[in-house]
């Protein structure tokens, strides 16, 4: 019985030690989850704004292009 008791005690403790590293594993996980979130909200904001950029060159161009004709 107290071999028993002992090989309980074992395995409670190695699953337990099994659970705080699959913790730590998941908390790190998120972070990086957290991190690439961001990141791809800044890239699409950059995005965004390079479109935007582009698309006012392209219409000055096409202003520019019409003076020229004009001139």
């Amino acid at each position: 019985a107290v071999d028993l008791v002992r090989a309980l005690h074992a395995a409670a403790g190695r699953a337990e030690g099994h659970a705080n590293e699959e913790e730590e594993r998941s908390a790190a996980l998120q972070e990086v989850g957290e991190a690439a979130h961001r990141d791809s909200t800044t890239a699409a904001t950059e995005a965004q704004r390079a479109r935007s950029e582009a698309g006012h060159l392209r219409q000055r161009l096409t202003e520019v292009e019409q003076e020229t004709a004009e001139a």
